[in-house]
């Protein structure tokens, strides 16, 4: 069976109750909507309660993209166990104001019961998210996916 997220990196840490995934290159509207629906059933899954994503690959997001982002992305996320999302830039980003409107959108509507902070690298993140485990290393990334 050929996995249709090929797109999209995953591992998770039960006991850490921690997500890390990655884009593995740059993606679509519909791709990127499809990824992240994934995620989140991972996190509901599996009572995850930190997510360390990389979006270094991640190109610009649309318009509608980013009203998906805010508006139904961000609602199923403040009503999930999740706690802390720790989001890893893409390279060269110069500006860091699309990420930070949308988290300030986000707070705004939903309120700050996820923390989101923007990182440079996955290390960055990690220590962030994890302070007391700063030698801890993070789940092997995979791209499979349970049948439906």
């Amino acid at each position: 069976m050929k996995n249709e997220l090929d797109y999209l990196l995953y591992g998770f840490d039960t006991s850490k109750k921690l997500l890390y995934s990655k884009w593995t290159k740059p993606i679509e509207s519909q791709q990127y909507r499809k990824g992240l629906q994934h995620l989140i059933q991972v996190i509901h899954d599996h009572e995850l309660t930190l997510w360390i994503h990389e979006s270094i690959r991640l190109n610009d997001l649309s318009i509608d993209d980013i009203k998906w982002t805010t508006e139904v992305l961000a609602l199923i996320l403040s009503q999930s166990r999740l706690k802390h999302i720790g989001i890893v830039r893409p390279q060269g980003s110069t500006s860091p104001l699309p990420g930070l409107s949308l988290r300030e959108k986000a707070y705004r509507i939903y309120g700050k019961s996820v923390g989101i902070e923007f990182f440079d690298t996955t290390e960055e993140a990690k220590a962030w998210i994890m302070p007391q485990l700063l030698h801890y290393k993070l789940p092997h990334l995979s791209c499979t996916v349970s049948p439906d």
